[in-house]
């Protein structure tokens, strides 16, 4: 058995697959500590500690996310194996997205070493002419940090807030790097751009003069436009950083940085609550659970702010059906598959790239939020132009929820008090001729108004000669996309 260390804890794992093998001897040193708290403190810390002085550890990195009901395993022990070819890239990334599934003072954490969860792709298929399309698990982490055997549950990795985390990032040792300890202003490269990071991977670095972005977020070099997004919310702490310093001649470094911070922090939820969700829920379900922005807010410190884990694999990636299959820069148009991981796109000294990138995303519609798909992460997410690889977000997503056991969508239905299906509603039946089981389903239509539409299926093994159920899914996915 291997044995881990931790934050100075030892432990010892079992591996198996679904749950964690902890020794109750280490009982007595799983107190959680509890940080001491600056009760008159003006500012977040960088991890969100002590955003709840009752609760300081509660929306903090590393913390496990909450479930809205108990996780579904399938208990199938066999060996994880890699796929031989690997894709070099992440795979995540929206720009206000609380979600990436390591604080070191939570020393019961604990995260263990990740395995492969491959998608298989029985061949001839139309699109991939490889058997295994690569996946790698969530690290693991112990339910409320007891240190016992325990069923296995996935955490975050960054804050749960809308704090501006991906700007400043979730720990000191991701926003030191970032600041430029003068001013109170973020570090540049060149002609202001975000700051070089040769600890990073992308296709820029293989470019002469060109380099991958720094960020608080690990996803600033997905694609050019979320690297622009970066860039707007880097240079406007910059801007009013020098505002501030100019208009408060005796604040150091540190109190223009946290009063910046904590600006740029509101400015963020202001978009969010003003801007993201009223289009996006409508006004009946903003007034229903109390987020619009005129409404009286009181502290509730009893309010738990972690993720719910559904919300996470599930709901929250509605928007991969309105991701565009190109991105336009003034009147040219450039497919999204040849853009991923190319943060140089946006790297001139003019800026006209990058206004052209911004004006031509502002005026154009995106895609709606339904059951289709760009073939440019259905078909080349990650596209490698030099070894043809590529990925498939429908599979992705899919196996992402068998990775953290989220129960059926019929078992949310019930949990909601909603009708049961009977297996006559059309976006049932593609699947029917997929599946023998009816307890299923998708992540369809958000669980009570049309959200999205995203096919996700749950499934109980029944034989050994099953069909690879996620590849079919994948099939019936293509086939719907292709209005059949």
């Amino acid at each position: 058995m291997p044995t881990y260390y931790y934050n100075n804890y030892k432990y010892t794992s079992i591996h198996v697959k679904y749950t964690i093998k902890l020794p109750r001897t280490l009982s007595a040193s799983c107190r959680f500590p509890r940080p001491s708290c600056d009760h008159q403190s003006r500012y977040r810390s960088v991890d969100g500690y002590c955003n709840n002085l009752d609760n300081p550890a509660w929306g903090t990195p590393g913390w496990p996310f909450k479930r809205m009901l108990p996780s579904l395993y399938d208990d199938d022990d066999s060996q994880l194996d890699c796929c031989d070819e690997t894709i070099q890239f992440p795979v995540r990334g929206f720009y206000i997205n609380p979600l990436i599934p390591n604080k070191t003072a939570l020393a019961e954490s604990r995260p263990l070493p990740g395995t492969c969860f491959t998608i298989e792709i029985p061949q001839p298929d139309t699109t991939f002419n490889k058997k295994c399309m690569n996946f790698v698990r969530s690290k693991v982490f112990s339910p409320s940090f007891k240190c016992y055997s325990s069923t296995r549950e996935q955490g975050n990795a960054v804050t749960s807030f809308i704090d501006a985390s991906q700007i400043y990032g979730s720990t000191l040792q991701q926003q030191e790097p970032l600041r430029e300890f003068i001013g109170g202003r973020l570090r540049g490269e060149g002609s202001d751009m975000l700051p070089a990071n040769s600890s990073t991977t992308c296709k820029s670095a293989k470019l002469a003069g060109k380099f991958c972005f720094g960020a608080g977020d690990v996803r600033v070099n997905e694609q050019p436009m979320l690297s622009a997004l970066h860039l707007i919310f880097h240079r406007y702490h910059n801007h009013i950083a020098d505002l501030l310093s100019a208009y408060n001649i005796l604040w150091d470094d540190e109190k223009v940085f946290q009063e910046t911070r904590k600006i740029m922090g509101a400015l963020l939820q202001h978009i969010v609550y003003s801007e993201y969700l009223p289009p996006l829920l409508g006004p009946v379900h903003m007034g229903n659970y109390g987020l619009r922005e005129s409404i009286f807010y009181r502290y509730k410190p009893d309010a738990d702010p972690r993720i719910i884990n559904s919300f996470a694999t599930a709901a929250f990636r509605f928007g991969h059906s309105m991701v565009p299959g190109h991105l336009w820069f003034n009147h040219k148009k450039e497919p999204l598959e040849s853009l991923f991981f190319s943060p140089h796109k946006i790297q001139e000294k003019t800026n006209s790239v990058l206004a052209g990138l911004i004006r031509g995303t502002i005026t154009s519609l995106s895609q709606n939020n339904d059951r289709f798909f760009s073939p440019a992460v259905s078909h080349k997410l990650f596209h490698d132009t030099e070894t043809g690889r590529s990925l498939d977000l429908a599979s992705l997503n899919i196996q992402r929820g068998r990775d953290h056991g989220l129960p059926s969508y019929t078992a949310y239905r019930k949990a909601c008090r909603l009708p049961a299906l009977t297996g006559t509603e059309p976006e049932i039946k593609e699947f029917l001729n997929v599946y023998r089981w009816v307890d299923l389903v998708i992540f369809m239509r958000a669980i009570e108004y049309q959200i999205m539409v995203f096919f996700v299926l749950f499934w109980k093994k029944t034989s050994s000669q099953s069909l690879n159920k996620v590849e079919k899914t994948r099939l019936v996915v293509l086939k719907v996309q292709k209005g059949n």
